[in-house]
């Protein structure tokens, strides 16, 4: 029983070896589910990190989890994947990678982390932001410090740039036209407000006339996504 990379799922094989060496005609067999589970977790333990990434909400997960890591102090716990016990959680009753990656394996993870460290994480590097139109903002953790587009006329009324890692690190905003193309990078709202705000106000006045370009961008009501103003 092995993993088979050329089919990409774990093969049973039956022939005459001597040593490593075939001496004959292999023929498949089937494969008990435990040998299967044992196969792929053999496999994946080689590289769990880059393996598992393959599903997107883990690879988003990793990510923040070391952003938080990077952040905690010699005295701090920091967050450590039981990658043998997260392994043999998800490939129970698989014989493909690919049906390993359909799993919730975030969900499975949550399950065997300490609570207060996982509460933690949670808190200090969170997977969105609460903008004031009341949209939830996926805060992407690529960047150094971590960044968050969001449309211009969802943040009215923000006076201060939003900070995470326990108010240790302000979020890098990329604030976007009404037709979401990309318009100013800053980490300092309050002189965005003071200064260039009244600059791309100029520009794109003109481009966008039914959405709204206050005078006051601190006392205007902000307008959640697709919401216009006619």
């Amino acid at each position: 029983v092995f993993w088979d990379e050329a089919s990409a799922r774990v093969k049973g094989v039956e022939g005459l070896f001597f040593e490593d060496l075939e001496l004959g005609t292999l023929t498949d067999v089937p494969v008990t589910s435990d040998e299967a589970a044992h196969a792929l977790q053999t496999m994946i333990l080689k590289n769990p990190e880059t393996i598992l990434s393959r599903n997107v909400d883990f690879a988003e997960f990793l990510k923040r989890v070391r952003f938080f890591n990077s952040k905690r102090d010699e005295k701090q716990k920091k967050l450590e994947i039981p990658w043998e016990d997260l392994i043999s959680g998800i490939v129970i009753g698989k014989t493909r990678l690919s049906d390993v990656l359909q799993v919730e394996i975030v969900g499975t993870l949550e399950g065997l982390l300490d609570a207060a460290i996982f509460s933690d994480l949670e808190r200090a590097a969170p997977p969105k932001v609460e903008v004031p139109s009341g949209s939830m903002i996926k805060i992407d953790y690529d960047f150094d410090p971590p960044k968050v587009s969001v449309r211009l006329q969802e943040v009215f009324g923000w006076l201060d740039t939003p900070k995470i890692a326990d108010g240790r690190v302000a979020l890098l905003l990329e604030l976007l036209s009404p037709g979401f193309k990309p318009m100013q990078m800053t980490k300092d709202l309050k002189s965005f407000w003071k200064g260039t705000y009244f600059e791309v106000k100029k520009e794109l006045k003109a481009r966008y006339p039914k959405h709204a370009w206050p005078e006051d961008p601190l006392t205007a009501k902000p307008e959640a996504k697709g919401r216009r103003r006619f």
